[in-house]
């Protein structure tokens, strides 16, 4: 039994409570994986300590980062709903040089990014990151195929929930992204993406909105667009390949596509601050 260590800002959170089981239960582990060890900075914002979530989900309590990642197989820093304390925690976790798995959103910033990818790369720590919609099975043939395409989404915040989105147009289109628009209408949130090739992307986000993930995907050689909402179990299929990243070190997403996830969230941020106007997205490599 592999046992894997979570780090989190605070343990009582959605994907938290939600991964040891998926765990579990994924065909993918056949009983080689348990989430075993935890650290959790704070309690959560309802109270709960790491004290009691630890004994709720019968996993045993570390009193640092450093014990975790000492005790642990593999690692996931999770915190997805705090980006901002991912390269604080890599910093400690990723000199251990075990396979981790750092939960969406990778980063803020692609500054931080980069600086999270040249800290495993100086400890040789396979890393990576992604957001589950990569692995819904409603876009999955259309991997670096799509000549155009139209996402909508919800969620409460353009800062959480933006990956979502961009996992999505960055698997169909893959990388180059060039320039980014924004048109924001009180608590609806559209960008317009344009690549260096010439082909065109779409964004929308109703804020607050109970919407599925949808996808309107015009393929390279197609006469017309396929309407995909996803109804998909994308989560199984997520957890499923980080589970084969700990077996075998590949990654669930390339690294570039995951800077270039970055480097769209944060020139849509830079966006939404002037609507209405080009505003450039960082080249990676």
């Amino acid at each position: 039994m592999k046992a894997i260590g979570f780090i989190d800002y605070y343990l009582d959170e959605w994907h938290a409570n939600n991964y040891p089981a998926w765990i579990q239960k994924s065909p993918a582990n056949e009983g080689a994986f348990k989430v075993a060890y935890a650290w959790g900075e704070r309690k959560s914002p309802g109270g709960v300590t790491s004290e009691s979530w630890c004994k709720k989900n019968k996993v045993s309590l570390c009193a640092s980062i450093e014990e975790v990642c000492e005790k642990s197989s593999v690692l996931i820093i999770l915190a997805p709903d705090n980006a901002e304390k991912h390269l604080e925690y890599a910093q400690k976790v990723l000199p251990f040089g075990k396979r981790t798995y750092i939960d969406k959103t990778f980063t803020p910033t692609l500054k931080e990014a980069l600086e999270i990818f040249a800290i495993g790369k100086k400890f040789k720590t396979p890393l990576c990151s992604s957001s589950a919609l990569r692995f819904a099975s409603e876009i999955a043939e259309y991997k670096g195929n799509a000549k155009s395409v139209i996402t909508l989404g919800a969620g409460p915040s353009y800062a959480t929930y933006a990956v979502h989105q961009f996992e999505i147009i960055t698997k169909v289109m893959g990388t180059g992204a060039e320039k980014i628009m924004a048109v924001q209408d009180g608590l609806n949130i559209s960008f317009v993406i344009a690549y260096s090739d010439g082909r065109r992307a779409v964004y929308n986000q109703l804020i607050n909105s109970i919407v599925p993930f949808t996808a309107g995907i015009e393929a390279k050689k197609a006469k017309g667009v396929d309407f995909r909402p996803v109804t998909s179990d994308f989560f199984k299929s997520f957890v499923d390949a980080l589970l084969r990243f700990f077996e075998t070190g590949k990654p669930l997403a390339d690294k570039k596509e995951t800077l270039s996830i970055i480097a769209l969230i944060e020139a849509g941020d830079k966006a939404l601050k002037k609507t209405g106007r080009w505003v450039k997205v960082e080249a990676v490599s």
